[in-house]
């Protein structure tokens, strides 16, 4: 990750300052992107393919911690052990997606009410307020519909 932001870092001062590419030109920023974008890209595997990979004991240690999920964590999660693992990773990309609508829609609807319409603004807003509802129910309730269990357990 460190070698990706520098090398793109890299390449796009060089390419603005050095090569005299104008982001500002649509078709100079399209080039620096795509420059950019496989130069970085062609490093990036470079060094992930030239460095060893993390210890099985660093890899089995993060896992117990954040409990990961996906295809890609299951021979880490067979050297774990079992490890109690909560929510699922649907779960997880919805609170990514809910996340993103969250960010987006306070970001414009406090342009909407600055800059606009206080109506849409504040519509936008309040779609702001119930994605964090949203997300905030799956974070206490990881496990699913945990408001009915509980009162079933009770």
């Amino acid at each position: 990750e460190v070698s990706g932001m520098a090398v793109a870092a890299a390449v796009s001062l060089y390419l603005q300052i050095v090569m005299g590419w104008d982001g500002d030109r649509p078709r100079d920023f399209a080039y620096i992107m795509i420059v950019t974008v496989t130069l970085t890209t062609m490093a990036w595997l470079a060094v992930t393919f030239m460095t060893h990979p993390e210890p099985d004991k660093t890899l089995t240690a993060f896992h117990r911690r954040v409990r990961p999920q996906g295809p890609g964590w299951k021979p880490v999660a067979a050297m774990s052990g079992p490890v109690v693992v909560h929510g699922s990773l649907r779960r997880e990309l919805a609170n990514a997606l809910l996340g993103c609508v969250l960010v987006y829609s306070a970001l414009f609807g406090v342009g909407q009410i600055l800059l606009r319409s206080a109506a849409l603004g504040l519509g936008l807003l309040l779609t702001s307020a119930l994605a964090a509802v949203l997300i905030a129910r799956n974070l206490e309730h990881p496990d699913g519909d945990s408001a009915t269990r509980a009162a079933a357990a009770s």
